[in-house]
């Protein structure tokens, strides 16, 4: 289902951090947002899943507001991950990742048989299936990740939403993400998220949008975005040192 932006406005309590956003998300592709820390990209992703209201402007589902859909409505279309979400610990992996089903379960949270399915289908398609029966507080920053995508997945979405998701992950656990939002998006779902690595950037989505100081700055390819003039202002690097550190090769960033 197409989400979209009408001169949006997003902040917190009145006060807008970024405004005038016009955007509309295509299914089948993942769209990632860059830029540097406070200009906005938490908060797009926090405004455009329905988890923050908007200053002004409004988020549209299709053609209805999100503001117009009930809870439950937004869960079966919008799936959240957000990195630093806290887990109740005592919990199993299992346990957790069957949260995914309360969209359908009503409120007494039981599991029919159809949700357990969905259930084991999650931890296959992620490989936390190893996860399943071991307690959250033995396992990893990164291994809680991958059962938080697990989560999202269970939940059925058309919209998968992720802030940050490869922070606490190694470079052979960030390859196993690529491949799955890979593989969600391909089956025409629509993939946002965040993201500080300009190499995974340069590599991972079809679209890439730059935030910079108060709104949008530029959305284009990842080709067309990463011009090293622009990386310099978005992150108000200096010439010395992005001459120093950065590089650039067959078009995927590396910090040398």
């Amino acid at each position: 289902m197409k989400l979209s932006l009408r001169e949006l406005s997003a902040g917190y309590g009145g006060r807008p951090v970024l405004s005038g956003v016009n955007l509309s998300f295509r299914e089948g592709e993942i769209t990632a947002f860059i830029g540097p820390n406070g200009a906005g990209k938490s908060t797009i992703l926090r405004t455009l899943s329905g988890m923050l209201p908007p200053v002004s402007g409004e988020v549209l589902l299709g053609d209805k507001s999100l503001s117009s859909l009930t809870r439950m409505e937004l869960a079966r279309q919008i799936a959240l991950v957000l990195t630093e979400r806290p887990v109740l610990r005592m919990m199993t992996g299992y346990e957790l990742v069957s949260q995914g089903r309360y969209p359908y379960t009503g409120l007494l949270g039981v599991l029919e048989s159809k949700d357990r399915r969905a259930v084991e289908e999650a931890l296959k398609r992620t490989g936390a299936v190893y996860l399943a029966d071991r307690q959250i507080s033995a396992m990893s920053d990164g291994e809680r990740q991958k059962l938080l995508l697990s989560r999202a997945i269970c939940q059925e979405p058309e919209i998968l939403v992720l802030d940050e998701p490869f922070l606490f992950l190694d470079i052979g656990r960030q390859l196993e993400f690529y491949s799955i939002l890979k593989e969600f998006a391909e089956g025409g779902r629509t993939v946002l998220l965040s993201i500080h690595e300009l190499g995974m950037a340069s590599r991972l989505p079809d679209r890439l949008i730059a935030v910079g100081e108060g709104g949008i700055v530029a959305d284009g390819t990842p080709g067309e975005v990463l011009d090293p003039e622009r990386i310099r202002s978005l992150y108000h690097i200096r010439d010395e040192d992005y001459d120093k550190y950065m590089s650039r090769s067959e078009g995927q960033w590396f910090i040398t």
